[in-house]
């Protein structure tokens, strides 16, 4: 029998189910079972509704641009042409593949997170689109490798903060990312659980849970403060951010976002569900918010300290308040119309089908956010459709951002 060297011994290390044969002492064949041979998992990114382009001498500043001191003006003019158009899932009745949408505190930019990765199968990660309201353009697009699905603007720090849910084949916890918005790139990550809601505040993260807790930290810091607000709050700063409003069902409450003390509270009407709550002053001395009544009907209600004021009893649900002029537009379930009323009456002053003016667009209204001008509201359509539209006392006029859904 021949024996067998030292430099020939096997020694097996960390690969467990892996059989080894023998044949000669130049010669070793190893044998690893089908599962250990999957490549891993990657995110599939669809690019085939994003298009970037060269910018035309031609086309710069040709859509308007934003006031030099807008937070829309602090990425500088953009160095491409950016087209796109907002992914559709076809599954079910078909959604857009939109996770969330977000404006800044003063209206020039509005952030896009789109959903990329294989329908239903994943993995997922996350695309981010930073659109000019003024000047009808987009300003930056990332692609981010996590599954982002909410998204908190930091505007001071030029910063964004996401919840990304844990992906097992990625091994990514949940947690919140935090990314540098000149560049999109992920500057901190904070492992937690997904909250009810949560915001970001000069790089504090305020973030919410069912049962009421508010847990305020900083990412990469070791201090965190908690303190209780109403069952499974919506949080939101004023415009002037010197108050936390914390909005649940059966009240909304107003703290010092410094020392968390409460300041005052609305007690809500009993069986309360909001849907929508809206600012339409600096200070939150003008908050709306609308509370579904069933079957897709909603009603509007004026918050104010001494109780709440029905504003509208057949609305959509949908809402926005211009705090230039307090233009209140509120979306009705008639024909999809969109009413602009009177600050201080509440009765209609005008209406208008969104979908029927021209450039005519094709979807519903899916939201409605408050423009960078007086008069202005920006709507987002079912079809994925971004524009502006202008009230000017009988007239409107409507200018697109976002061109989909076309007729």
């Amino acid at each position: 029998m021949r024996r067998i060297g030292l430099s020939s011994l096997l020694v097996v290390c960390g690969l467990a189910g892996v059989v080894f044969c023998c044949a000669g002492e130049s010669s070793l064949k190893v044998k690893i079972p089908h599962e250990n041979l999957r490549e891993r998992p990657v995110i599939q990114v669809d690019r085939s509704n994003l298009r970037i382009e060269e910018l035309l001498p031609l086309k710069q500043g040709k859509k308007g641009s934003s006031a030099p001191t807008a937070f829309a003006a602090r990425f500088g003019e953009p160095e491409k042409d950016i087209h796109w158009t907002p992914a559709w899932n076809p599954t079910g009745a078909g959604s857009l593949r939109l996770r969330s949408v977000v404006s800044a505190p003063d209206r020039s930019v509005i952030i896009c997170l789109e959903e990329t990765g294989t329908i239903g199968k994943g993995p997922y990660g996350g695309r981010l689109l930073i659109i000019d309201t003024a000047g009808r353009r987009i300003l930056r697009v990332f692609e981010i490798g996590r599954k982002i699905t909410s998204i908190a603007l930091d505007p001071a720090a030029m910063t964004a903060v996401c919840f990304a849910e844990a992906q097992e084949v990625l091994s990514q916890p949940s947690g919140y990312v935090v990314l540098d918005l000149n560049t999109g790139k992920e500057t901190a990550f904070v492992p937690a659980e997904k909250p009810v809601s949560f915001l970001v505040r000069g790089g504090r993260i305020y973030a919410a849970s069912a049962n009421g807790a508010v847990e305020v930290f900083l990412p990469g810091g070791t201090e965190k403060k908690t303190f209780t607000a109403g069952p499974s709050p919506r949080l939101e700063l004023s415009g002037d951010g010197k108050l936390l409003i914390a909005a649940s069902d059966d009240a909304i409450r107003f703290f010092d976002p410094d020392s968390f003390r409460e300041v005052r509270s609305v007690k809500l009407p009993a069986g309360t569900r909001l849907y929508r709550m809206v600012q339409g002053a600096p200070d939150a001395s003008l908050l709306f918010y609308s509370t579904g009544t069933g079957f897709g009907k909603s009603k509007v209600f004026l918050a104010m300290e001494q109780g709440v004021k029905e504003v509208a009893d057949d609305s959509s649900g949908e809402i926005a308040c211009n705090p230039k002029d307090k233009a209140l537009f509120c979306g009705r379930l008639l024909r999809n119309r969109l009413y602009r009323l009177d600050p201080n009456t509440f009765e209609d002053l005008s209406y208008c089908d969104p979908k029927n003016l021209r450039p005519v667009t094709s979807g519903k209204t899916l939201a409605l956010f408050c423009g960078p001008s007086p008069g202005e509201v920006i709507v987002l359509d079912s079809r994925g459709a971004l524009y502006s539209l202008h009230s000017i006392r009988k007239r409107w006029r409507k200018m697109m951002i976002v061109e989909a859904g076309m007729r």
